[in-house]
């Protein structure tokens, strides 16, 4: 969006004002906000570009009290006062996929720690115990084995293990790929993660799934625009909406976390924090709702609709990114 002109002054020129603070335009730059004079908000560089590093927690409280805002905020080129849409974005992502891998409930999460032993000695003699639990186990495993009972002797080292075990020359045989190399390649790498139970897979896919976002987002964007073919928008535009919307979700995602650390430290508190948690998830789809309404002036009806479309849109896409992640993790394990 172009500055608007002010009234005339001196000799009748017109002298533009700026977008965000209406302060007289005499350069490349606001003298007052330091907000480019010219940049349209279609152009992809305002995305990253503005001061707005002094203004983040004013920036997080609009993107949270008033969905939607944001967006027409930069739509209208205000965009000096707030923290850019990517970097916002980089923030939040950065932020939650960090709490998520250090204290989250996935693999390496501190649930998954908080069963060892702090003291050497007792670590040693509780892997000693599991060790010889474990040989117990194999043995009658290996007996059911003669006796013939193979599927039985199956299903007592997956209870164990918490997995169904099979031997590394049979697990990746069901691999079905066209081309020679491809298959071969995905075997190899079915292998290597069957070998070490999939630790290796699961570290890479953990730091690739923050990269593959940016594949992600602007795909669910491009639906954003083909839900709106009447809305007069750049796709900048769009995609200006689309990561507002998740940095939101990200930030939801961090108090459920910060909740669920909480609950695990203090026990009495977690019939609380599952009710708040299960209010925050609720409240997502409210959020992109009335985020539809506001940038888009959808009636409820028609932003009912196009939330229930796009969600599924959503979903389709993160399980297709996902898996492309899970298959390119596996290829670099």
């Amino acid at each position: 969006m172009e500055p608007t002109a002010s009234p005339a002054e001196g000799a009748g020129v017109a002298i533009p004002l700026c977008a965000s603070c209406e302060a007289p335009l005499h350069g490349r730059f606001c003298s007052r906000c330091g907000q480019a004079a010219h940049r349209s908000p279609r152009s992809l560089r305002t995305l990253v570009e503005g001061p707005g590093e002094g203004r983040a927690w004013l920036t997080v409280r609009a993107l949270l009290r008033r969905p939607g805002f944001l967006t027409l905020e930069y739509l209208a080129g205000r965009r000096a006062r707030w923290v850019p849409p990517l970097r916002l974005y980089l923030w939040a992502s950065v932020l939650f996929f960090a709490l998520a891998m250090r204290g989250g409930s996935g693999p390496g999460g501190k649930r998954g720690l908080e069963a060892v032993p702090s003291d050497p000695e007792a670590a040693a003699e509780a892997r000693r115990e599991v060790e010889q639990a474990q040989r117990e186990v194999d043995k009658a495993a290996d007996e059911l084995e003669q006796a013939g009972q193979e599927e039985a002797a199956k299903a007592l080292r997956g209870a164990v293990t918490g997995r169904h075990t099979l031997p590394p020359a049979k697990s990746c045989a069901w691999i079905v790929l066209p081309g020679e190399r491809v298959r071969a390649a995905m075997v190899a790498a079915c292998e290597r993660a069957v070998s070490d139970e999939g630790r290796s897979l699961g570290r890479v896919f953990v730091a690739n799934v923050p990269r593959t976002m940016f594949v992600f987002l602007p795909v669910v964007a491009l639906a954003v625009l083909a839900l709106h073919p009447r809305a007069r928008r750049s796709y900048a535009e769009h995609l200006v909406f689309v990561l507002h919307v998740q940095a939101a979700i990200f930030v939801v995602f961090v108090v459920e976390l910060a909740l669920s650390a909480v609950s695990r430290l203090v026990p009495a508190v977690g019939v609380l924090s599952a009710l708040v948690t299960l209010a925050l998830f609720g409240w997502v789809p409210f959020y992109v709702f009335r985020s539809l309404r506001v940038v888009y002036g959808n009636g409820r009806g028609l932003a009912l609709a196009k939330l229930c479309l796009l969600g599924a849109a959503y979903t389709v896409l993160l399980a297709v990114t996902l898996l492309g992640t899970v298959i390119l993790s596996a290829l670099a394990a």
